[in-house]
């Protein structure tokens, strides 16, 4: 029974063994000159991607059309940390031209050409949008004592840089609201009012008296006001589905 016990030992190290070897030495594409690894489409990856690309209307410009409507301005360059580390890149999809290679789904190519319409719009009268500054949009609303903040991005340097920005051409304006739609962490993480610049020369000047709310309620309940707290509610999603949805980026 003990020899059994040490067998068992054994064979799960070989295991664990195995698998770090085969992630960090074996498990890596063919080098090449870019950032992602590749290989040639397979003949009928190509052919089902020729199929799809047929039975698309793909000359509409209706929705190209749409994502640039009321635009403003445009960001281009970098973001940077404190230390000269880049943490967003403005043009690093540039690449997302024309036709779609024979690799990619058509209607992939199509919706990456479309979200590559990034930048400060104009929705309606009072309300702004920022895209493409992270992962999630942020929305600023022109309420009667300064910006209602719909959503503030997930980290420092994203946020200082779109509220920059829309205050580049919409106005230097304090933050009087900070509004978490839901727990998912490029939603809400740079909610601290302290991440959104501007004046502050004076408390009515300064963002030091914005309300956070989360959800539609306040910031101790989770989006649904059903009760739970909300770091609560962020650890188990994120504990979820966090881990799964880091590995696919």
């Amino acid at each position: 029974m003990k020899r059994k016990k040490i067998y068992i030992f054994l064979l799960v190290v070989v295991i664990i063994l195995a698998g770090v070897i085969w992630f960090k030495f074996l498990n890596r594409g063919p080098k090449t000159g870019n950032d992602f690894a590749f290989s040639d489409a397979t003949a009928v990856t190509v052919a089902a991607n020729a199929a799809l690309a047929k039975s698309l209307n793909l000359a509409d410009q209706k929705d190209f059309e749409d994502a640039k409507r009321g635009l403003i301005a445009v960001p281009t360059g970098k973001v940077l940390a404190k230390d000269g580390s880049v943490v967003w890149d403005f043009d690093r999809f540039r690449f997302v031209e024309g036709d779609a290679p024979s690799t990619v789904n058509p209607s992939l190519w199509r919706h990456a050409k479309l979200n590559k319409a990034i930048g400060l719009f104009k929705v309606v009268d009072g309300v702004y949008q920022l895209r493409g500054f992270d992962n999630a949009n942020l929305t600023l609303i022109e309420g009667k004592t300064g910006w209602i903040v719909h959503d503030p991005l997930s980290c420092r340097e994203t946020t200082e840089a779109a509220m920059a920005f829309a205050r580049k051409h919409l106005g230097n304006k304090p933050v009087s609201v900070i509004i978490f739609n839901h727990s998912h962490i490029d939603h809400f993480r740079r909610g601290p009012r302290r991440h959104f610049g501007g004046r502050s020369n004076s408390p009515q000047d300064s963002d030091r008296g914005a309300r956070r709310i989360h959800g539609g309620s306040d910031e101790r309940k989770c989006a649904g006001g059903n009760g739970h707290g909300a770091a609560r509610h962020v650890a188990i999603r994120d504990a979820i589905a966090g881990v799964g949805k880091r590995a696919r980026r």
